[in-house]
């Protein structure tokens, strides 16, 4: 999800449009695996080697229900997962907050991109 992800993220022009004065990473753990994404002024790139300001941790399942093309109640959002104890949020919450149209936008590009692929 996040290769195509960012595959996806970085041909569309309204994330690039949104995230020109973005400048963050953070990450997102999926039990067994933590990947660090890097938002650039609009540029979308995976970047291990940079410190997150937060983290979004769930379970493999709960972000297999989330890309989902038509997700279960309570996974189609990042705030639905929170909600339902499936979620949890690690470091800075208010960079995330401060981002959060933006981060929220970039995760439904994961999942139209696993819907297409």
């Amino acid at each position: 999800m996040i290769g195509r992800m960012i595959k996806t993220a970085n041909s569309d022009p309204q994330i690039a449009r949104r995230g020109r004065f973005i400048d963050i990473a953070f990450a997102i753990d999926r039990g067994d695996e933590r990947r660090v994404i890097r938002v650039d002024h609009g540029k979308i790139s995976e970047a291990a080697d940079a410190k997150p300001a937060f983290m979004l941790r769930a379970g493999r399942d709960a972000w297999d229900d989330f890309a989902k093309p038509v997700p279960p109640i309570g996974a189609h959002d990042i705030l639905a997962l929170l909600e339902g104890n499936r979620l949890d949020i690690e470091g800075d919450v208010l960079v995330l907050f401060r981002n959060l149209f933006f981060v929220k936008l970039l995760l439904e590009k994961g999942r139209a991109a696993e819907v297409l692929s």
